[in-house]
């Protein structure tokens, strides 16, 4: 049986994200949220797209997880404390919320004594280089695999196209396709997922940690060894803060450094952390879809604004000599 079938998870839906804002469905997320039949790009404002730590409070892109182009748009963030950074740097800034927050639980039960394994994800811009080391982690991942009766390992769609999951499939490990960016349903599949599994084990702190204790997964967290990311192929990282932003990972991976030491617990003994999740993903910041529509721009005064605004950039855009001709 197919294990998108076998787990009860979406079928992937291709679409095209305008924006960083718009990946892995977050529009399609929002929409559905707001009772709308079709989904408006999301013009003007960036959404955080995924978790980020207090910690990582080292650069307004850091915290918005994009390049803010315009300093006069509004971000939308989960936390309070994010918000408070940007309005404290000059950006106009509003807690809402993760997009994750909006999707409307499908109800799913748990699989007994279930495991899933999340190792750390790369990006078409940002590949993994593996040193010989990575292999202790798998075999880590083997040895606690007897605890379990069912284990499965998730792996981001960029992982697939880079040919990483053949390491674990090639140790056994049944692999099964996580988030994509271009996919409607991305993030709804991973909801779906996390739903599902008792435990879920990571090499890597990231967002699918605070997604799946949110959710009311038991979180067991292992300092990364053997991989680190290419940086040098990132052409949107500012050198000075991606090394200081490295730095900081090293420390938060680390179970003796780490201000989450509470999540490296071995997998058989890990616990729930749901009001911690909650809190990271800015739960109680959640908005009503009435609001929700106002603040994504999405009512139609100012769609007509946000779209005279698109049109003004692209016409100043044009070449001077095209702007000159005469059109009669």
């Amino acid at each position: 049986m197919n294990d998108s079938l076998l787990l009860r998870l979406p079928e992937t839906k291709a679409y095209r994200p305008s924006s960083i804002t718009e990946f892995y469905g977050a529009a399609v997320i929002a929409s559905k949220y707001c009772g709308m039949r079709n989904t408006p790009r999301i013009l003007n404002r960036y959404w955080q797209h995924g978790w980020v730590p207090k910690s990582r409070q080292l650069s307004p892109d850091f915290v918005a997880t994009e390049t803010i182009n315009n300093k006069n748009a509004l971000i939308l963030v989960a936390r309070k404390d994010e918000e408070e950074y940007l309005i404290k740097n000059g950006y106009r800034a509003k807690a809402i919320g993760l997009p994750f927050c909006y999707i409307t639980s499908q109800g799913h039960s748990r699989i007994q004594n279930s495991l899933l394994v999340m190792p750390a994800h790369a990006t078409r811009h940002i590949p993994i280089n593996f040193r010989e080391e990575y292999k202790q982690f798998i075999k880590y991942v083997l040895e606690q695999s007897r605890y379990f009766d069912t284990v499965y390992v998730c792996m981001h769609q960029e992982d697939f196209d880079l040919g990483y999951s053949k390491i674990w499939e090639n140790a056994g490990f049944k692999v099964i396709r996580g988030a994509a960016i271009d996919d409607a349903n991305a993030l709804v599949r991973i909801h779906a997922l996390l739903s599902q599994f008792e435990t879920v084990l990571s090499d890597a702190l990231g967002s699918h940690i605070v997604y799946a204790a949110s959710l009311g997964a038991k979180i067991s967290l292992i300092e990364s060894r053997g991989w680190e990311y290419d940086v040098s192929k990132d052409p949107f990282s500012k050198p000075d803060l991606v090394k200081l932003n490295n730095d900081i990972n090293k420390l938060e991976i680390n179970p003796k450094t780490s201000p989450y030491s509470f999540l490296f617990d071995e997998p058989q003994v890990a616990k729930q952390h749901i009001e911690w999740g909650l809190e990271q993903i800015g739960a109680c910041n959640m908005v009503s879809p009435s609001e929700l529509k106002h603040i994504l721009g999405w009512n139609l005064s100012n769609r007509l604004v946000d779209s005279s605004k698109v049109l003004v950039r692209k016409v100043k855009a044009l070449p001077k000599k095209v702007l000159s001709l005469k059109l009669f």
